[in-house]
């Protein structure tokens, strides 16, 4: 019986070094763990992910019938705002990197996106829109930027 004991007993003693491992993994990444209001790490379905690319078109005042070649839409860094559905504040800014990619960790709901044109030039610009965020889930956006190439 002692035997039998001791072998548990080990195995509790794996068991609990493992779990604290486990612990101090999981409390090292915690910095990187959307948090509350107050600070403690937000469940993971309370959080929803907006995604996209940003592009620049046209590029050429002649594009071909396959919207292929050197005249293709092409990825575009732009800064954007996401604004509360009604328009009423800013919920975060954001730039999207050289190949036109963004993404931002929200709340899930309704909001605006607004692409921001470069100061003082009417072109390139694009349109607000309106985009609806799930619980645990990933939306993509495509924000389309006018060149004004005619």
């Amino acid at each position: 019986m002692r035997g039998r004991w001791r072998v548990s007993g080990l195995v509790c003693v794996a068991l609990l070094a493992l779990l604290a491992l486990l612990s101090g993994a999981h409390a090292q990444d915690a910095g990187d763990q959307p948090t509350d209001d107050l600070g403690a790490p937000a469940a993971l379905d309370s959080q929803a992910t907006l995604q996209g690319q940003v592009v620049l078109g046209p590029t050429c005042p002649v594009i071909r019938a396959d919207g292929g070649g050197a005249c293709a839409d092409r990825p575009f860094q732009a800064d954007l705002v996401v604004q509360s559905s009604d328009g009423s504040s800013v919920v975060a800014q954001l730039t999207s990197d050289a190949q036109g990619l963004f993404s931002v960790q929200l709340a899930p709901g309704t909001y605006l996106l607004v692409p921001l044109s470069p100061e003082g030039r009417p072109f390139p610009r694009a349109a607000v829109q309106t985009v609806t965020l799930q619980p645990g889930a990933s939306t993509s956006v495509v924000v389309q930027y006018d060149t004004g190439i005619r």
